[in-house]
């Protein structure tokens, strides 16, 4: 547990140094910067030991692919694009899975989707936005995105640990909210550079707290 007062201070100057320099810097340094970040967080889920529940078991997973993916984005062209998409869809496909473990599906979740999936749609059809032939995998890879945030929303309303699902909540609406910044940034003609910014300190943050919930489910043993 106290290596968490090492990992949390390096993880945020890591997203903070990443952010800075993801558009100017040297592709090396933001490799390295990025990687070392997604590997903190990584870190962070095994601070408190390595679990055995399927919950914890299916986040660990989940920060695995989603490393995959930071380093795949990296990386220019469609088709590194789409195998970056496609590791994503994987960590949301275990983050929804775990989130299910946790509590079964209802109706409120439906609810919970709707609500990101439009707020969605409004990102990435705005003016100027150009998703071209990748139109439709953006369009299914939002549906999970959407619903792993909807379900993690909808343990609030369980009786499971209070601090556990407040963090699964806020970082999985920091994850979804990232990724539609990070759409938008993408293809918006402009590239606005704030958008990155803002991408960058919300993903980090977001996986982080996904991350302590995975570490509380092994202090908490469920």
């Amino acid at each position: 547990m106290s290596l968490l007062y090492f990992l949390l201070p390096l993880e945020a100057v890591l997203a903070f140094a990443y952010a800075f320099i993801k558009r100017n810097g040297d592709f090396a340094l933001r490799l390295t910067i990025k990687l070392l970040a997604s590997a903190v967080f990584i870190l962070i889920s095994l601070s408190c030991g390595f679990g055995s529940g399927a919950l914890y078991m299916l986040i660990f997973l989940g920060l695995c692919t989603s490393f995959i993916g930071d380093a795949l984005l990296l990386f220019k062209g469609s088709r590194l694009f789409l195998a970056g998409m496609a590791a994503f869809a994987v960590t949301h496909i275990l983050y929804i899975t775990a989130f299910l473990f946790a509590a079964p599906f209802k109706l409120i979740d439906l609810a919970f989707f709707a609500v990101y999936y439009i707020t969605g749609i409004f990102f990435i059809t705005r003016k100027g936005l150009n998703l071209g032939k990748l139109k439709i995998p953006v369009f299914i890879y939002m549906a999970l995105l959407c619903f792993m945030a909807a379900k993690a929303a909808s343990l609030l309303m369980t009786q499971l640990n209070l601090t556990a699902v407040l963090l699964a909540a806020a970082g999985a609406a920091m994850f979804a909210f990232s990724d539609l910044f990070l759409i938008y940034e993408g293809y918006y003609n402009k590239h606005n550079r704030t958008f990155g910014i803002i991408n960058t300190l919300l993903y980090f943050s977001g996986q982080t707290m996904i991350a302590l919930c995975a570490a509380l489910t092994v202090i908490n043993h469920f």
